[in-house]
């Protein structure tokens, strides 16, 4: 049985780029209606994880490879469906632009990715950026804004914590202790959408009960409802009541 692991609360949910705690007031939000929508798909149907990224097994000495927008989009749609439950290793092999690329049902709008991680499977793994930057990304909670996903997943719920990562954990399985690291990337015009009320939200990752290093942010962008807030500094808390 899984329990976190949180000595300190108020530390845990202040993220090294940044965090905002949002009371919306957009009324109760639900993702059942999620199953009534069209079936994006990636055109991926491999049978096996690995067949949903560049290359790689998962493992420290041979992480899984993601080397073009849709590995992301998978990434977090496999993460949040519960397809990870021990440690899982990621690597970004080179920089990756999102603008553009997940057009699905709207062919004129670029598509957003849900966060990585979600409360109820909070990304464990360890994700090595290697240097690179992501571009021109955009995150939302909003299942019309996702444009599309892997086959044979139906629906994920992302919870209350909303970011590139959405939640990173730091959890119990038995005896043995799982947390999660996020280093080593760039993400550059990146816009974080929230539509859940009473949410978590920041740039690099929602809530943090894991490990965050050597993480830049260039012209973030955090959209509140209809609210948009040019963030001018990496380490700006904003308070949204």
């Amino acid at each position: 049985m899984r329990r976190r692991i949180c000595k300190d609360k108020n530390r845990c949910i202040i993220i090294a780029a940044m965090v905002v705690l949002t009371t919306l007031s957009l009324g109760t939000t639900s993702f059942a209606w999620f199953t009534t929508m069209l079936n994006f798909e990636t055109g991926i149907t491999g049978s096996s994880i690995s067949n949903y990224f560049a290359g790689g097994n998962g493992t420290a000495l041979d992480p899984f490879m993601l080397t073009t927008y849709k590995h992301f989009y998978n990434l977090s749609w496999l993460q949040n469906a519960g397809a990870f439950s021990t440690k899982r290793y990621f690597k970004l092999a080179n920089d990756v632009d999102m603008a553009g690329t997940l057009t699905g049902y709207n062919s004129t709008t670029s598509g957003a990715i849900p966060p990585i991680g979600s409360d109820a499977y909070p990304f464990i793994g360890e994700f090595d950026g290697n240097g690179k930057t992501i571009s021109n990304l955009w995150v939302s909670s909003d299942p019309y804004d996702w444009k599309e996903k892997p086959l044979a997943i139906t629906t994920i719920d992302v919870g209350t914590s909303i970011g590139f990562f959405g939640n990173i954990g730091n959890v119990l399985d038995g005896t043995t202790p799982y947390i999660g690291v996020a280093k080593s990337f760039y993400l550059e015009n990146i816009e974080v959408t929230c539509k859940v009320e009473g949410s978590i939200v920041g740039i690099v990752a929602g809530y943090a009960d894991g490990n965050l290093q050597a993480i830049g942010v260039k012209n973030p962008k955090i959209s509140l409802g209809t609210t948009v807030i040019n963030v001018n500094s990496d380490f700006s808390i904003i308070i949204n009541k």
